[in-house]
């Protein structure tokens, strides 16, 4: 089995907001995506789930939201500038970018797996339910690592 190799991206979105992404390709069918934010606590988890996934065999996507930076001010004013629907309906354009990069990257993927931790399994299942609104689908599974996501609803 060949080694995996990581590359840093810059994925634009259908608005045109750049955000920074990054692609363990593990030669495999199978990925993960793992929506992150700069808070130390969610890094911390996702850099532990992705070690995880890597020696499972799977290819990992971990990406940043627009909203998000590596200065913590900046994240808690954004959210406060922007109401949280107003948030979560423009970042599905996020996950929409780095969904097309994997089917673009590997159109043979069996599995395209949405791994969300806090705030991502929201933004998640939005982008899931409205991509299939439109007929088509974001991820063949979803694993939610949040207590609060089954008290939230989404459409």
């Amino acid at each position: 089995r060949q080694p995996f190799t990581a590359e840093s991206l810059a994925l634009t979105t259908q608005d045109g907001v750049t955000i920074p992404a990054l692609f363990i390709n593990n030669h495999s069918n199978r990925v993960v995506v793992l929506g992150t934010s700069c808070l130390q606590d969610g890094l911390s988890k996702m850099r532990c789930f992705a070690a995880r996934l890597i020696r499972a065999g799977y290819d990992i996507m971990m990406f940043d939201y627009r909203w998000h930076a590596e200065d913590l001010d900046i994240t808690l004013w954004s959210s406060l500038l922007h109401p949280i629907e107003q948030l979560v309906e423009i970042e599905k354009n996020e996950v929409a970018a780095v969904i097309q990069y994997l089917k673009n990257h590997n159109p043979n993927y069996t599995d395209i797996i949405g791994l969300g931790q806090c705030y991502s399994c929201y933004t998640f299942a939005s982008a899931q339910v409205h991509a299939q609104k439109n007929g088509v689908s974001c991820f063949t599974k979803l694993i939610f690592d949040s207590p609060w996501f089954i008290l939230t609803p989404y459409n």
